[in-house]
């Protein structure tokens, strides 16, 4: 049986769903520090730092 086989066998509707949703939620935290950046500049890094404090 090859991968491909296996694959379609294995993975259905849900799983194929599930997996696009969470790979289109799981990058979308890289977009708050690159329009945090892109709003403050170098002084962005500094209030990551100051948030990790805080928190």
């Amino acid at each position: 049986m090859s991968q491909e086989q296996y694959l379609k066998k294995k993975m259905g509707f849900w799983s194929l769903t599930t997996l696009s949703l969470g790979g289109i939620i799981g990058s979308s935290w890289l977009f708050g520090p690159w329009v945090a950046a892109k709003l403050a500049g170098p002084a962005a890094i500094l209030s990551w730092i100051i948030g990790a404090f805080v928190k």
